[in-house]
């Protein structure tokens, strides 16, 4: 078994590209890989699975907790060859202000995993080598295995560097990867552009990445240094797997490229709850799929798909008439703007939406909310996380409905955010449902008690 964690010194240095090129040329090499993403992230791990085959899990201190992290870990590697885990920002950044809690090596250390360091060296020769002493000696508890040199100019280049980081840190170099188009995808806000996932001609891209990669590094060696004996990371409290009911509640999901923003560990909580999850598109299903007993409408870029979105009126209307009458449904971010009345683009022009929620979503130039959160809805508080470049906007005097407290050392921020109306749960916050086990007990029961009251099959 081998595990290794892909970390870098910062953001834009490379490690997400490096990290599917690696996944893609360990596919094609025959081995089961399967990738993970450190953080709160939607749109890497989107990429993960195309690269790898595999549903990649996102890892978070916050959101999971210890145990969370250690179970998802366990049991998504267990039936793998090989564990690569994708870093979050620079190796050593954390929520915290004096401490590394939730970064990369926090995760790296608590799964006991080697990391291998991207290390983005244009316009860069010796000073490397203190660039890797330094993240060596920083924290020697993290096991710093291996470096990849990124956007090398040369193979004299890459000699020069190699040489200076041996010889100062004993840390060994996997290769270096020249600056090539091949290895560069458009990037949105923080991170890549979704986009190019739905394009024709993907798989493709993602695997010259991975003949790219094998070009240039050293796989085998990195194989070596990453060589873990058997002994699988176990969860203090896991939660026990149990077999599908023969009739299991059935709970719509949107998923096309509008919605696609769903932790994996969210809807594996679900379906351990007997719940089954019937994808559905918002963009081009004319009808939501039969006898359902709930909805769930996760985040994404409706604000990019406006004109399908609004020309799907009758699915609009069916999911708006469902909600009238009671339907359980749960909305975030992405999945909130669509219930809301409509959502006003950049250039002020309104598109209606579901109608659903009161007030409408307004698209904004700058980042309205950002990071980490809790919020209380009713009796239960989740952890979660926000990421938005618009608003909502309705009356003044209209207090939202469900409490965040954002903590910012010694801190905290408190704001509400978000709509209950009837059945529906809406708001901007991305929730995590292991950091609430009661929460997914209650969403069961609520879709329950809506079959128990809709068995004839013409009410539903």
């Amino acid at each position: 078994m081998h595990h290794m964690v892909i970390a870098a010194i910062s953001s834009s240095s490379g490690k997400t590209a490096v990290t599917m090129g690696i996944l893609a040329a360990l596919k094609e090499r025959g081995f089961s890989v399967q990738p993970f993403k450190i953080g709160p992230d939607f749109i890497d791990p989107s990429f993960q699975k195309k690269a790898s085959g595999k549903v990649s899990h996102n890892l978070d201190l916050f959101m999971m907790g210890k145990d969370g992290i250690r179970d998802v870990f366990q049991k998504a590697s267990e039936h793998s060859d090989i564990s690569v885990v994708e870093g979050v920002m620079g190796l050593y950044d954390g929520s915290g202000i004096a401490s590394m809690e939730g970064s990369t090596a926090s995760v790296a250390k608590l799964l006991s995993i080697p990391v291998i360091l991207v290390l983005d060296a244009k316009a860069m020769s010796k000073t490397a080598a203190a660039v890797v002493l330094g993240i060596k000696e920083f924290d020697q508890d993290v096991n710093l295995r291996g470096v990849i040199l990124n956007r090398v100019s040369s193979a004299r280049h890459y000699e020069l560097i190699e040489s200076s980081i041996v010889e100062k840190t004993g840390v060994p170099c996997l290769g270096y990867l020249p600056e090539d188009p091949v290895m560069e995808f458009q990037s949105r806000h923080l991170g890549l552009q979704l986009d190019p996932l739905y394009e024709r001609g993907i798989s493709e891209k993602i695997a010259n990445m991975g003949r790219f990669v094998e070009m240039h590094l050293n796989l085998s060696d990195l194989l070596d240094l990453t060589l873990k004996e058997s002994d699988a990371i176990k969860a203090e409290h896991p939660i026990e797997e149990k077999k599908q009911k023969k009739d299991p509640l059935r709970l719509g999901i949107a998923e096309d490229e509008a919605f696609s923003f769903y932790y994996e560990d969210n809807l594996k909580q679900l379906r351990h709850k007997g719940v089954q999850l019937i994808p559905f598109s918002p963009l081009r299903d004319k009808r939501l799929p039969e006898r359902l007993d709930g909805l769930y409408f996760g985040g994404g870029f409706p604000e990019l798909h406006l004109r399908e979105l609004v020309e799907n009126s009758f699915l609009r209307e069916e999911i708006r008439r469902k909600l009238e009458q009671g339907m359980p449904a749960f909305a975030e971010c992405g999945g909130y703007m669509y219930l809301t009345q409509g959502i006003r683009d950049k250039d002020g022009t309104f598109h209606e939406m579901v109608g659903f929620f009161e007030g409408s979503s307004e698209m904004t130039d700058t980042l309205q909310r950002f990071g980490y959160t809790s919020i209380r809805i009713g009796s239960y508080e989740m952890k979660g996380h926000e990421f938005h470049h618009s608003r909502w906007v309705g009356q003044e005097e209209k207090e939202q409905e469900f409490l965040c407290i954002k903590h910012f050392g010694s801190r905290d921020e408190r704001y509400r955010t978000g709509q209950k109306k009837n059945n529906c749960y809406g708001s901007y916050v991305h929730i995590h449902l292991r950091s609430c086990s009661e929460i997914v007990e209650s969403m069961a029961q609520h879709l329950t008690k809506w079959r128990n009251q809709n068995e004839n099959p013409i009410c539903r």
